[in-house]
Order: C-alpha cells, then structure tokens, then sequence
C-alpha cells in the first residue's frame, strides 16, 4: 500500500527547486509539440491556460497540465539540487517495516550505479480544470513511484491523489497532503489527480527503473 512521508521537503527546499527550475536559460517554455490526453497526434502552439503560459515545460498534456523533465541534462536536477535529491532519494528506501528517512551517503546518492535506476524526474504544474483523470493510470515500466506536493493545499482547491483499493472494488481514496509531503508506492499501482477547482497545483514526481535491470 502506499507510503505518506510527512514533511519530506521544506518550505526552503520547496522554494529552491520551483527557482532553480525557472531560471531564464534554464529550460524551454514549451518545444512545439503538444498532446491531449484524448488525441493520438502531437499539435504545436497550445492555447495553455494563462497560470500555465510562463511555466517552464517539455510538453503540455493539456491546456491545464504541463510537465518539465528535470533528469533531462544530464540529471540536472541531482547535480543543481544535491540537498533535496538525497533526501527524496533516501524516502524512496522508506519501508514500513523503517522508521523516518534514511539519508543517504552522497557518494552512492550521485554515483552513477545509483543514477541508473532513476527513470525520470518530473515537475508538474496543473492550472483550473486539469488532473490526471486517465482511467487505469500506471506508471508502467517502473518500479517505484514518488509523488512530492510542493503547493499549498490552501491555495488549491481538488487536485486529490487518489489511488484506489482493489479489495473493495477499485474503492478510490483520497490521500490529503501538506505542502512538503510524499506519497511513495509501487508504480504499477493505479492513480489519478483529481481535477483542479481552483489554484495551480505543483509537484515533483520521481519513477526508478526496476531494479533486476542492473542486478
């Protein structure tokens, strides 16, 4: 089942990556192509939703959902964001059977054996009317899935994680989250964000690789 881990990230953490990640120079505003989630073609010049026009993104999903692969650059984000990548790195050994978060040895966090399980860094930015409302969502070729808040839920109305409990029937549940929170679970799990009523909703999810790729 999934795993909350409270207050993975701070406030000062928080505020380091969305400035990192929208530095001019940086990264693109968009780079022309364009999908919804109910067509099967790219499409360029989006007409995105005025929250989402100055976001720093590879694509839009749709006109109220953009995404920025932060792996990309040679996992960038590892190297500009050493502090906050150890410490979501060291929460994705979280277990139940382990209490708080291990951090982990900076050598082995950056080393490359440990860099070839990541899959992808993400940051996702949702405006008014976006979610993730695919039906049997999965994360399919990973392993494990960590999904960190970084709005303010009080500045945000819906935009729920919800996963879903197959003993009851696909029951969905609504994980409430605190900015700084993480949600991690098996990536084969399914899940959806609820649509967003109001505000922008951020977060930064990370996938590993499964790892009897390498072992």
């Amino acid at each position: 089942e999934p795993i909350v881990i409270r207050n993975l990230l701070s406030q000062e953490h928080i505020e380091e990556i969305l400035a990192k990640a929208s530095e001019d120079g940086v990264w693109p505003r968009g780079v022309g192509e364009y999908r919804k989630q109910q067509e099967q073609k790219p499409k360029s010049s989006p007409d995105l939703s005025e929250d989402l026009k100055l976001v720093a993104h590879h694509y839009a999903w749709s006109d109220e959902h953009v995404v920025l692969y932060m792996h990309n650059l040679d996992h960038w984000f590892v190297r500009t964001l050493p502090i906050p990548w150890s410490l979501i790195r060291g929460g994705m050994e979280s277990r139940h059977d382990r209490e708080g978060v291990p951090v982990l040895a900076d050598g082995w966090i950056a080393s490359e054996h440990a860099l070839m399980d990541v899959r992808s860094i993400e940051l996702h930015h949702y405006s008014t009317g976006g979610g993730l409302l695919t039906p049997g969502h999965i994360d399919k070729g990973s392993e494990l899935t960590m999904s960190v808040l970084l709005s303010d839920p009080a500045e945000v109305s819906g935009g729920d994680f919800v996963t879903y409990n197959s003993k009851e029937g696909r029951l969905p549940i609504a994980h409430k989250m605190k900015q700084g929170d993480a949600i991690l679970f098996n990536s084969e799990k399914l899940h959806n964000i609820s649509t967003i009523e109001s505000g922008v909703r951020q977060s930064l999810v990370v996938e590993l690789w499964p790892s009897k790729q390498y072992y």
